[in-house]
């Protein structure tokens, strides 16, 4: 259950996706390339993900499941610029509590 009202800048679409952070900005843009990495792991003991030491004696994370968008953006005004877009949910367990962390980003490569 959340709290009610929400956030201010958060609203329940983005609630129901946060990918829609993502896509709202792709829909302005001029995309020439795409390339798409995916990136999965489940339980530590199947050989994949480690917790940081903050989190070992707090919580455990399991289930990592992250997208990467790296995109050749046509700029408006001429030329191109690169972007990465990603979107990450991880599974974190809190004594017996699953609680899904989910981060989206758009970092854009300046300075080139």
């Amino acid at each position: 259950m959340r709290n009610k009202p929400l956030p201010g800048g958060i609203t329940q679409r983005l609630v129901d996706n946060p990918n829609v952070l993502l896509s709202d900005r792709l829909a302005h843009q001029d995309v020439v390339h795409t390339t798409v990495l995916h990136v999965q792991s489940g339980e530590i003991d199947n050989g994949g993900l480690r917790d940081i030491p903050f989190l070992g004696p707090n919580a455990s994370a399991h289930h990592l499941h992250a997208t990467f968008r790296i995109e050749t953006i046509r700029h408006p005004h001429g030329g191109t610029f690169l972007q990465l877009q990603y979107t990450q949910q991880l599974v974190l367990d809190f004594n017996g509590l699953s609680w899904p962390h989910v981060s989206v980003a758009n970092l854009v490569l300046t300075g080139t």
